[in-house]
């Protein structure tokens, strides 16, 4: 899809197919409607059921519960903690990482807040 995006409407729409990545022309040929080529061919990766999502609900008792996870995720964040033992390297970088620390801070701060609600 990303390909066909690229082709259509991307860095690819308006230019020849010389100036194609070699491997788009070593896989699909110098098709006259490269598009429509890679259409079919990426079809039964895309067309298939729709499958059923499950139903979800927030994990928080009441709207001042959540609030409080908001804020204490806010506090984690500015102070920048990153928990241990959920895998996260503190030496990596890149936004990849930032998306898994973010996580890593809210399942932390859902478990710490989940915990003293327990007790």
């Amino acid at each position: 899809m990303w390909l066909m995006g690229e082709l259509k409407y991307g860095k690819y729409a308006d230019i020849s197919p010389k100036e194609l990545h070699p491997k788009v022309l070593e896989n699909y040929g110098q098709s006259n409607d490269l598009n429509e080529t890679i259409a079919n061919d990426q079809d039964h990766h895309i067309r298939h059921k729709a499958i059923e999502v499950i139903e979800t609900q927030c994990p928080f008792r009441s709207k001042k519960r959540q609030n409080v996870f908001v804020t204490a995720l806010q506090e984690v964040q500015a102070t920048g903690i990153i928990p241990d033992g959920l895998g996260v390297a503190k030496k990596k970088n890149g936004e990849g990482l930032i998306m898994v620390v973010a996580w890593a801070q809210a399942l932390e701060v859902i478990i710490r807040i989940q915990a003293a609600e327990d007790n």
